[in-house]
């Protein structure tokens, strides 16, 4: 999975994990409500996988406020690594949807995503 984050100060950070050569971009992911603060894309490299906050993650492991989900995309989020726990859906609608705050704010601990198209 590549990671691309943006700090407050404007400063970029790019982080790669291995084996992600051709990830696809579900959204966008972010630290505080309305899409504010630290974000970072989020992707996979195929549909339906489980991505858990771990190792390289690890920051956004029980940090995420808000969410943007690109148009036609939808992601489940869930409270535990491995996709297992309680778990929220969000779906992008035609033209993407911002979520200015979650269900379970700080609280999530992985993530599964599908295209809708």
């Amino acid at each position: 999975m590549q990671i691309t984050s943006t700090l407050t100060t404007g400063a970029v950070l790019l982080a790669s994990m291995l084996g992600m050569a051709h990830a696809r971009n579900y959204g966008i992911m972010y630290l505080d409500v309305n899409a504010g603060g630290t974000s970072s894309d989020f992707a996979s490299d195929t549909s339906d996988e489980c991505i858990s906050f771990t190792g390289t993650n690890s920051f956004w492991d029980d940090d995420i406020s808000s969410l943007h989900i690109f148009a036609n995309q939808q992601c489940k989020f869930y409270e535990n690594p491995s996709c297992t726990g309680t778990s929220d859906t969000f779906t992008g609608g035609s033209a993407g949807t911002v979520y200015n705050t979650v269900p379970q704010n700080d609280a999530y601990s992985s993530f599964r995503c599908v295209s809708l198209n």
